[in-house]
């Protein structure tokens, strides 16, 4: 039975001279809870990255749930369930909070061409309140928010 919930097999990146990874081989199984830990510089953001569709690896393979896993975007990877929350301010300046919430995945509140700005709203509104923020309002400008 394969149990491998992602999987990454000889896993290499470079950036010019640098090498990032090299051969990495990481299992994880469904279940499992893992750390990257390891001095800055060490491929823990670039493991991450790549696996969230945000780089490509030069070579190596991964799968998600036993399937080959190559995301083409950070979309796609969020297209499989898989995305990564970083440490640094990840919002988009001049739009809503809605809009931030559900950026790359408007067309579920598109209707005959037409962003269902409201039902967006209301989305947004229930997926902040169910992680507990209730003084934040969907519709102002994520700008008008500080860190």
């Amino acid at each position: 039975m394969n149990d491998s919930l992602c999987k990454t097999e000889k896993l290499c990146k470079s950036f010019g001279s640098t090498k990032a990874l090299s051969d990495v081989d990481v299992t994880i199984r469904k279940g499992e809870i893992h750390g990257l830990v390891g001095e800055n510089g060490s491929g823990k953001s670039t493991l991450s990255s790549i696996f969230a569709g945000i780089q490509k690896a030069d070579s190596g393979t991964m799968t998600l749930c036993g399937e080959p896993y190559r995301p083409a975007s950070t979309l796609g990877a969020m297209d499989s369930g898989v995305s990564m929350v970083v440490q640094e301010q990840g919002t988009i300046s001049g739009i809503t909070v809605a809009a931030n919430i559900f950026f790359g995945k408007e067309s579920q509140f598109v209707k005959n061409g037409v962003l269902n700005v409201k039902k967006l709203e209301r989305e947004a509104q229930k997926t902040l309140e169910s992680i507990g923020v209730t003084h934040i309002r969907p519709d102002i400008l994520i700008d008008k928010l500080s860190f």
